[in-house]
């Protein structure tokens, strides 16, 4: 589905986080909010505990973010994560 107008995420709206992107198009946007406040370009983000990737992908598509490493711990998780991370263009990596 189309997510930050730029961008696409996959969602199950089972669950919780992914139900409230696809209700109110992002979740905890004050995240990246406040982060991007900090932006001055060049930079490198490392979002710990990325779960599907919605903060990631916003900091893909700041120009000032040259590479987003991005942490997920549970198995499919990342996979939907990787699988998001792809489908928004490189400059990321997932652990």
């Amino acid at each position: 589905v189309p997510y930050q107008q730029r961008a696409r995420i996959t969602l199950d709206l089972t669950d919780g986080v992914q139900d409230s992107i696809a209700r109110y198009g992002a979740y905890e946007p004050e995240v990246w909010d406040a982060l991007s406040a900090c932006a001055v370009g060049d930079d490198v983000v490392w979002d710990i505990g990325a779960n599907i990737g919605g903060v990631a992908i916003r900091a893909l598509l700041d120009g000032r973010v040259r590479e987003v490493h991005a942490f997920e711990a549970h198995p499919l998780t990342c996979r939907i994560l990787a699988k998001n991370l792809r489908l928004n263009g490189g400059r990321s990596v997932v652990h």
